[in-house]
């Protein structure tokens, strides 16, 4: 899909995806996961989607990321989306440790978004999220000290993401 079509479709998705999420109906969250999922991948086509792409991976962790392939077999898709939104979270890694402080990103999740930080920092946690915090002051990402970690996670919001896609809006109609 070209990035303009993408545009298109990610404008169409998140309000309906903010609608699922806020429908005190909704409880299933393999079917929340799914729509982040989907939103994150379209989202990853469209440079300017970095709120979009953020709030979806956060769908994304309601459900548990699958584990890595086993003799030769394809990277399932939710795992190649969650690589591919941590690669385009922007060039600042505090974005990234930000992400770790969800209360979600757990298990595979945190692997893949720690496997982003070691390839931007030339570290290694393995991993391991505590492996980072020991090597966090080191790491020389400006603004991570222990006062950051400390703080609470800043979660994603989804009205950020929606005005992002309304903004966008007017430019996948051209």
């Amino acid at each position: 899909m070209n990035p303009a079509d993408a545009a298109k479709t990610v404008a169409r998705a998140a309000p309906i995806m903010a609608s699922a999420r806020s429908n005190p109906n909704e409880k299933d969250l393999a079917n929340l996961a799914g729509l982040g999922t989907a939103l994150a991948a379209l989202a990853t086509q469209v440079p300017e989607a970095a709120q979009t792409r953020i709030v979806a991976l956060s769908f994304q962790f309601l459900w548990e990321i699958s584990p890595p392939p086993k003799n030769g077999k394809r990277e399932p898709t939710d795992r190649l989306t969650v690589s591919k939104v941590c690669a385009l979270t922007g060039t600042e890694n505090l974005a990234l440790v930000e992400v770790l402080k969800w209360p979600f990103c757990v298990g595979e999740a945190q692997k893949l978004v720690l496997a982003e930080l070691e390839h931007r920092t030339h570290r290694k946690f393995d991993g391991n999220v505590w492996k980072f915090v020991e090597q966090a002051d080191s790491l020389g990402i400006a603004g991570l000290n222990r006062e950051f970690l400390e703080r609470p996670a800043r979660r994603p919001q989804i009205t950020n993401a929606i005005a992002e896609v309304q903004h966008l809006r007017p430019q996948s109609k051209k």
